[in-house]
């Protein structure tokens, strides 16, 4: 399989029944935007989390396509998927992104 192609999963949504599809498709970018936080602190750890986060992308991605049940998993809890997934997230890069992930949630519920 090409390693560009996107994964791409389908089900239906707990709640309303109504079927959900979702595309994970790989950046190849060396660098992304995300919208402005409002802290310098926070957008710096971001862009330094999503540069360590690069070397595991493509494995991540083979890890989704290997089955729908990977792919769901990461769409569920991205944390928890990628602590099983076994894809050589290191433990701090794991935590950053608990951390970094909560600082996020914070910042845009004020």
């Amino acid at each position: 399989m090409n390693k560009t192609n996107p994964v791409r999963i389908s089900f239906a949504d707990e709640k309303t029944k109504k079927p959900v599809s979702v595309s994970f498709v790989s950046s190849g970018q060396k660098s992304f935007s995300f919208p402005e936080t409002g802290d310098a602190k926070l957008t710096t750890r971001i862009a330094k989390l999503h540069t360590s986060c690069m070397p595991i992308e493509e494995k991540l991605m083979q890890w989704m396509r290997a089955s729908e049940k990977n792919a769901l998993a990461f769409l569920t809890d991205p944390i928890k998927a990628l602590e099983s997934a076994n894809i050589g997230a290191s433990a701090e890069m794991l935590r950053e992104l608990k951390e970094v992930s909560n600082l996020i949630v914070k910042n845009y519920k004020k």
